[in-house]
């Protein structure tokens, strides 16, 4: 026995093993959900390649009988899970996926168990039979004589019907999709590469390790095939990186969005759970790389240390690292006693220089001020503090930092005349020197039309009928604004350059899906809070729905879909009624909210029966306003 014998195998093994390994890591927008099939596959042909070795290592009749059904089983093995990825993305790419999709449900799918019936038969006649002979054939490279299987010719005929089902179903299907409308050019050719690759694994092994060796007798050709077939597991591990660009969509999403050098001011009273803000804000921070600075009340140290961990940020650790700064304004500010402003703005300064020196991708600061208690109420003290040039601008002219810095600064107006607050307002965000998060003005602006407030819309799909002719967009403005002002993640998917659209563009904390005919694959917008999706593409508006949910920092999400009408006119009635079902069921949750706009006069009426049975929650809009047509109880 030579050790050169080992070498394919050897190559083939680790070659298998890293691309296991490196696929597992892949971010890959169509081929997610079918990696772990080609795990499977790629270990089920590990598990034939030492088959191979072991023929080496134990000769024996019995080894040979063995290392060939287990050979042959772990093949089946692996044509199970090329059906499964076929049809899975399949499934994915015509209807986008549920959150609680399960591969079972495949096996309702009729010609899929045809497929995997004829396969458990011929798992079955493997063991029940005695599929092959173990013969003394001789290695060309050490002159040794191996045991080896020989498969009888009704079993070979049975292989080869094996490589036609692999053929005909799972491989053509994944041809086919590459040639569906809707299907961008780089997944079209990923899936028509998977198809040939696994057609060609499928014949090299069958010709290599089954038909050679039974019919002429050669041993070290089946190791030159697995040469092959580790060459199309190659290929088709590098077809996995074809990603759309959804996957540029962030991995958490906070509801309150600052881009770099933006400062934003906060409203707020005890009746808001500010830490559902706060903690995203600083969840979002520390996993992009920033340096948060993060100051509240000496009173409510503890509390927010509790709040963040138990919205998964392990504080211990990022202040052992020194990314996260936690402390009180008293510790901060008055650290002899009184408030200190040359002090505070070195202090500031000095921090700031600091992070960048360190390599922090920014400075973010989060100052909870609070009622200005710690400065016994006198919030102009601040003011002149929080103004001052050596920030970075001139008096009066806001704080306008340079990219590397990003600040949060909230105030509890709780108690305060309204005539204090205008004065705030106007110190700190007049003639729009930053941006205002009010989370008090608007917490109801939309519930109250319905005679609910707030906790009593969240979880609702509402169905909202409209006239065409009426100012809708005003009421969709309301669902909206509720929903920043209670600081929910909010998306709204509507077509490029329509009234909705128009309306919205200038809200910050919103992310925008524009839906139009121009682009046949997803496309970044004009800024990083909008993405162009094809307007015929619900595959592809299901699966960003599903990013933006799983992005959603704390689960709290509200939709606009603008709207039912496009889509019927762009994908028909049967494919509407479908997205409808999947949407709904990926917002199956009690903290998403969802608005979905349905032009009434544009449809017959089975159309709009068909699409109004769906929703527990409907509403209507025309000249004498919102009418509540159904409301289910909570």
């Amino acid at each position: 026995m030579h050790a050169i014998e080992f070498l394919p195998n050897l190559a083939a093994l680790i070659s298998i093993s890293v691309l296991t390994v490196l696929t597992s890591r892949q971010k890959g927008s169509y081929f997610n959900d079918i990696k772990s099939y080609f795990a499977v596959s790629a270990l089920a042909f590990a598990l034939l390649i030492l088959g191979g070795m072991i023929l080496r290592l134990a000769p024996s009749e019995a080894t040979a009988l063995y290392v060939g059904r287990t050979g042959t089983s772990a093949c089946l093995l692996a044509c199970v899970a090329i059906g499964l990825s076929a049809l899975t993305l399949e499934k994915k790419l015509r209807f986008g996926f549920r959150k609680d999709f399960r591969a079972r449900e495949l096996f309702r799918e009729p010609l899929f168990m045809i497929y995997i019936v004829f396969l458990f038969v011929m798992l079955v006649l493997t063991w029940a039979m005695i599929p092959s002979q173990a013969k003394l054939l001789p290695s060309f490279i050490s002159g040794d004589r191996i045991y080896v299987p020989v498969f009888r010719p009704w079993y070979l005929i049975s292989l080869l019907l094996v490589l036609s089902f692999l053929v005909a179903y799972p491989c053509y299907t994944l041809l086919s999709m590459s040639r569906w409308a809707g299907v961008n050019e780089k997944a079209a050719q990923a899936l028509s590469g998977h198809a040939v690759c696994w057609v060609g694994l499928g014949l090299f092994t069958f010709v290599f390790n089954a038909f050679i060796p039974s019919i002429v007798g050669v041993v070290e050709l089946g190791e030159v095939g697995y040469m092959f077939s580790t060459g199309f597991l190659i290929v088709i591990a590098y077809l996995y990186r074809e990603t759309t660009i959804l996957e540029r969509l962030p991995q958490t999403y906070s509801p309150i969005h600052l881009g770099e050098g933006e400062i934003a001011v906060m409203l707020y009273t005890s009746a808001v759970d500010k830490m559902k803000v706060l903690s995203a804000f600083v969840r979002e921070g520390l996993e992009n790389g920033d340096m948060v600075n993060y100051l509240c009340p000496v009173e409510e140290r503890e509390t927010v240390r509790a709040k963040l961990e138990e919205y998964g940020i392990n504080v211990e650790k990022y202040e052992r690292e020194g990314a996260l700064r936690l402390r009180s304004l008293t510790e901060y500010y008055l650290a002899d006693g009184k408030f200190d402003k040359e002090r505070a703005v070195k202090k500031g300064l000095d921090e700031r220089a600091e992070a960048k020196r360190k390599g922090y991708k920014h400075f973010r600061e989060l100052n909870d001020i609070g009622n200005f208690s710690f400065l016994n109420g006198q919030w102009k003290i601040y003011h002149d503090y929080w103004d001052d040039p050596r920030w970075g601008a001139p008096p009066s002219a806001g704080i306008l930092y340079e990219p590397f810095f990003i600040e949060l600064t909230i105030f509890n107006v709780e108690g305060m005349g309204e005539g204090q607050v205008a004065d705030i307002v106007k110190a700190f965000c007049g003639e729009r020197r930053v941006g205002l998060i009010n989370l008090i003005e608007h917490a109801d602006v939309f519930s109250k039309i319905l005679s609910l407030d707030h906790k009593q819309l969240v979880g609702r799909k509402l169905l909202f009928e409209f006239d065409p002719f009426s100012l809708y967009e005003k009421i969709v403005r309301d669902f909206v604004t509720e929903a920043i002002a209670n600081v929910e993640t909010t998306v709204v998917f509507t077509p490029r350059g329509s009234p909705i659209h128009s309306t919205l563009s200038q809200e910050r904390n919103l992310r925008f899906f524009l839906l139009t005919q121009r682009v046949s694959a997803p496309t970044m917008g004009a800024s990083e809070t909008e993405m162009l999706l094809p307007a015929n593409n619900s595959a592809l508006m299901l699966e960003a729905l599903e990013k933006m949910l799983n992005a959603s920092a704390d689960g709290y999400v509200c939709l606009v879909f603008d709207s039912l009408s496009e889509l019927l006119r762009s994908i028909g009635l049967g494919n509407t009624y479908k997205f409808v079902q999947y949407a709904l069921e990926m917002l199956y949750s009690k903290r998403a909210t969802a608005l979905f706009l349905l032009t009434t006069s544009a449809h017959d009426s089975k159309e709009t029966s068909t699409l109004r049975e769906l929703f527990e929650d409907q509403l209507a809009y025309g000249e004498e306003g919102v009418q509540v047509v159904k409301l289910s109880k909570t």
